[in-house]
Formats: structure tokens, C-alpha cells, sequence
């Protein structure tokens, strides 16, 4: 793995436990057929099978301590995106993520940083505060404009589809979709081409 040449203490400390995380998946009998398959017929586990026991949050800080020529190269595969707008998107899943699965109430959670400007937000034009949009950047609309980065095409159309089917099902109050971070015209997302950036 290739990590970051100047590692700060605290950065470090947290490499050596995502290490340690790896070695114990590895090195311990393991709950997950496909590591066990793979300790037993090959004697080795590559790292793109191993992703798959880390949580959200591992993966996310996974990410902040690659050398910077990896994480370039993972947001080429996602519009291109700045390696800032992916910590952003990865910060803030891990974030709901959490919340959702503490039993936190989820439909107005607030997380305390919050993702970059997207072109999605200009693109909805989404109302600005001191030039700062007011949707879509700490709340739940967020996560629907990071999936828009982050899945693909078809995928993107499934999750869109059912979260439509799931508010026309349950009908929540208008006040509890301004809560949530929806713009009036949130489901024009569907229709955005992201362009790529440069």
C-alpha cells in the first residue's frame, strides 16, 4: 500500500490501526467465505477482496492516507472529481452512516462539516445564504447528490426511483422535507449529466 510520505502522529497512530485491522482479518479465522477461500487456495489476500470487511469509516480514512497518486486515479473513475470532493463525499456518508446506525433520528441530522459545491447544487440553483447554498450540503438531501456522483447511471436510477416511491408512499409533511435538505425541484437530479470535470 502505498501511504503518505509525512504522516502527523495522530495520522500515524490511526495508519497503524487500520493496519492492525487489515493484519487481523488476515492473520484470524474469519467470518467472510471469500477470505477464507482466498488464505486457503492462494496463501494470500489481495487488497481488493480485503476492502470489502472494512466498514465506511475505515474506508474513508483508508482513502485520506493513500499517496496522492491513488486517490487521483479513484476519482477519475467518478466524474473526475477533486480528491477534496471525495473526502468531503466519504466524510459525510461515514457521518449518516453512523447516525443511522446509533438509532440517531435521521431525518434532520445535521452533520458539522459538510460536502463541497457541487454542480448539482448550482445546476438545481439552490438557494444561497452569504454564499453558502442552504440544501444539500449537511442534511439528507446531500447523500442523494452523493450518490449521484458515486453510482453508476443505472444504480443512481434505482435508489432515485425507490426514495420517489418511498415519499409518495409516506407522504411526510412539507416541513419535514425542508428538514431534510430537498429542494422543490430535487427530482430534476435525475435528469443532470455531470460533466467531467477538468
Amino acid at each position: 500500500m502505498e501511504f503518505i510520505d509525512h504522516i502527523t502522529k495522530c495520522n500515524k497512530y490511526n495508519v497503524e490501526k487500520l493496519i492492525n485491522i487489515l493484519s487481523y482479518h488476515l492473520t484470524h479465522k474469519s467470518k467472510y467465505s471469500f477470505i477464507t477461500h482466498y488464505k486457503k487456495y492462494h496463501r494470500n489476500v489481495p487488497l481488493w477482496i480485503l476492502i470489502h470487511v472494512l466498514t465506511l469509516g475505515q474506508l474513508s480514512h483508508m482513502y485520506d492516507f493513500l499517496n496522492a497518486s491513488v486517490p487521483i486515479k479513484i476519482c477519475q473513475d467518478f466524474h473526475n472529481i477533486s480528491r477534496k470532493d471525495m473526502h468531503s463525499f466519504l466524510s459525510i456518508l461515514t457521518k449518516h452512516r453512523n447516525a443511522c446506525a446509533h438509532g440517531d433520528r435521521f431525518f434532520n441530522y445535521i452533520t458539522k462539516d459538510s460536502i463541497t459545491d457541487t454542480f448539482i447544487h448550482k445546476k438545481l440553483q439552490i438557494p444561497q445564504q452569504n454564499k453558502r447554498y442552504q440544501h444539500g450540503k449537511t442534511d439528507i438531501f446531500s447523500e442523494v447528490i452523493i450518490l449521484k456522483y458515486l453510482l453508476d447511471k443505472d444504480d443512481f436510477h434505482n435508489f432515485y426511483y425507490e426514495l420517489k416511491h418511498c415519499l409518495k408512499k409516506y407522504l411526510p409533511h412539507e416541513k419535514i422535507i425542508e428538514q431534510m435538505g430537498f429542494p422543490e425541484n430535487w427530482s430534476a437530479i435525475l435528469r443532470i449529466k455531470i460533466p467531467e470535470s477538468i
